[in-house]
């Protein structure tokens, strides 16, 4: 077994020592180790040690990794370096690939070091061998009368590719290497000028100076993209040198050539990693700069607005100011709740409610939509036309509602926001395909280069400090997502400053359709008496407690307070007269869903709706494992809270 000398490059004793184990341990061969600490000693042992191998730590005193790169290329370039450190950035490993390193393994996973060193000297080899045929070739070229077919058989087994052309560029020799790495056969090439593999990626300039190297005698080298027979692109690192005669004429062309196909694709990687690792950084730095700037805003609003209340302020100004505080406490909801909403739907946590709707109802609402999106914008200038698809108002279809809502509002409000004049359009067309909705406006429009974005989270069409709009970049995410789980699919078509079309498309193979549809009343537009029902509020927190108080008050039902779970359970066991329970999920002593479990096991048929601040879909799912009849998240909105009373049938 060969003696391999391995020269480490470390200047950490306790590191070397690691290193050492692990390649005595692993590497089955009979090994000759050096560790130097700095450049005076990497340098003399290079000299006198002569190593087969390098390892070197990439940081080091007044010393680097790449310091060592380069004299290593200057003073003999076929020894393999492979850099081993403790933390290796993507951007830095590109650039260990870029200035030379044959390998690079973090410490941490030294495990790659036992594939890395056999990599290496597998490609050391290679290297050499193609410098011999290299070498024996200028012999040749320089022996005056010596024939190139006195190598055929030599030549026909090298590890590279070999061509050699006549002084004009017709192939008179191939070897199997070159058959192997093309696809063709000698004798589809022998007789054929040497364009046949050709790519059409480099110019004529490139071809025009490698030919008037070759032919002023010279050897030209370089890397080149070229084509197999089955139209597949390769790279090939090329040697090609001419052959002269007795009068120093040209007569033929020997090309050497290796293909690094995976080497190229492996340093094209590191930089693209480079480059996405640069574009998350970014991202991030306006990602926490925008959300800084999007939640401070409207807490600017709640906290300033509420300190100028006080009891001196007439009740006009109180009232106005309250709307202001609502409205500015309701888009800090939202930003929360988008961010909640995007993290659910791509950890796949969201389940589809399914249930028949139909298109008036969905349009209506779509409608108090718009016309939101108008005044909190003050874009009242702006045409608005609904166009529905003719004689289908009593159309019905079955899908999510929520989220086919929340998907066309988002819609709504980007055409709002990015439109100053012209028109909106909305409505929804009926073919084989599905129902087709849209949202049109004539806005800024989308760039071709930031349309395949737009729909990423956490992008932007202007994400810059001067932009315009505000926003997180999540409503399309949310919008691509809610697409997923529906079944349908979103069409953008768009020009800057033309304007864009969102389209959602629905597989029509759940539709039906009834004549004389009945006009669906929404929550909100429900007056609901409670007048002489019995209803408990188990909530710990009193200022939650008095919010819904103060919900339910028009509601007109008697309310009794309980302040914990194990509170709930008494009142209940003492009175199990109730006709509602509204539950809080957390709470001391006992917690919601303990007191519901409680509750149902000896009264089934009282209802119980949880109110909890959480959203996600398992909490969702505990609270009906529970045994609870509704569940509504906080802060409790009043449409919601009716909602889920009419699912009850309480209203």
């Amino acid at each position: 077994m060969n003696l391999l000398k391995i020269l480490v490059l470390e200047d950490d004793e306790n590191d070397f020592e690691l290193l050492k184990i692990f390649l005595e341990t692993n590497l089955h061969r009979k090994l000759l180790i050096e560790w130097v600490m700095n450049k005076d000693g990497f340098v003399t042992a290079l000299s006198e040690f002569k190593p087969d191998l390098i390892i070197s730590d990439y940081n080091l005193n007044n010393f680097t990794g790449f310091d060592a790169l380069e004299i290593v290329k200057s003073t003999d370039p076929y020894l393999p370096i492979i850099m081993v450190t403790g933390a290796l950035s993507e951007e830095t490993a590109a650039d260990c690939i870029i200035r030379g390193a044959w390998d690079y393994v973090v410490k941490g996973r030294l495990h790659r070091l036992n594939s890395a060193i056999e990599n290496a000297l597998k490609l050391r080899g290679e290297k050499l061998r193609l410098r011999k045929t290299q070498e024996e070739l200028n012999i040749v070229k320089d022996s005056s009368g010596v024939q190139v077919k006195l190598l055929y058989d030599a030549l026909a087994r090298m590890p590279n590719a070999i061509v050699i052309t006549d002084n004009s560029g017709i192939i008179q020799f191939v070897n199997n290497r070159f058959s192997e790495m093309t696809g063709y056969a000698a004798e589809e090439v022998i007789g054929k000028r040497n364009n046949i593999l050709k790519s059409g990626k480099h110019d004529d300039s490139f071809y025009m100076e490698m030919w008037d190297t070759l032919l002023a005698g010279k050897e030209w080298k370089g890397e080149i993209i070229n084509k197999k027979k089955n139209g597949e692109l390769f790279w090939e690192e090329e040697s090609i040198a001419s052959i002269t005669d007795d009068n120093n004429e040209v007569v033929y062309f020997v090309s050497l050539g290796q293909d690094i196909t995976e080497k190229k694709l492996a340093s094209q990687e590191l930089l693209r990693a480079k480059e996405r690792a640069e574009e998350s950084d970014r991202l991030k730095s306006s990602f926490l700069t925008t959300m800084s700037h999007e939640l401070r805003t409207p807490l600017n609003a709640v906290i300033g607005f509420s300190n100028l209340i006080d009891e001196n302020m007439p009740k006009e100004e109180i009232l106005e100011l309250s709307k202001l505080i609502n409205e500015s406490g309701n888009n800090l909801l939202e930003i929360i709740e988008s961010i909640f909403e995007i993290s659910m739907l791509q950890s796949k946590e969201t389940k589809i409610d399914s249930q028949e709707i139909s298109i008036l109802d969905v349009f209506s609402r779509i409608k108090v939509a718009l016309e939101t999106e108008i005044r909190v914008h003050n874009k009242r200038n702006l045409q608005i036309v609904y166009s529905p698809f003719p004689n289908s108002t009593g159309l019905r279809f079955t899908t999510d509602k929520k989220r086919l809502l929340q998907l066309l509002s988002q819609f709504i409000s980007n055409a709002v926001k990015f439109t100053e004049k012209g028109k909106i359009e909305y409505g929804y067309t009926l073919d084989e395909t599905g129902i087709r909705f849209f949202v049109k406006d004539t806005g800024i429009g989308i760039s071709q280069e930031k349309l395949d974005k737009v729909f990423d989270v956490f992008r932007q069409i202007d994400d810059s400090h001067t932009r315009k709009q505000s926003g997180l970049g999540l409503g399309l995410a949310i919008c691509k997502e809610i697409a997923k789980i529906l079944g349908g699919v979103i069409q953008v078509d768009t020009a800057v400053n033309e304007g864009t079309t969102f389209s959602f498309i629905i597989p029509g193979n759940f539709m039906t359709s009834i004549s004389n549809p009945a006009v669906e009343k929404k929550s909100n537009e429900l007056e609901v008496d409670l007048t002489d029902k019995l209803v408990l509020i188990a909530e710990d927190d009193q200022m939650n407690f008095v919010v819904l108080q103060k919900l339910m008050k028009k509601m007109n039902p008697t309310i009794i307070w309980a302040k914990d779970g194990s509170e709930a359970v008494k009142f209940v066991e003492e009175n199990p007269n109730f006709d509602l329970i509204l539950m809080d999920v957390k709470m001391p002593e006992m917690d919601g869903m303990t007191a519901t479990q409680i509750i149902k096991d000896k009264y089934p048929n009282i209802p119980i709706i949880m109110q909890t601040a959480h959203s996600l879909e398992q909490e969702r799912n505990a609270c009906y494992a529970a045994g609870c009849d509704g569940f509504i998240t906080k802060p409790i909105r009043i449409p919601e809270l009716v909602e889920a009373l009419i699912k009850l049938k309480l209203v």
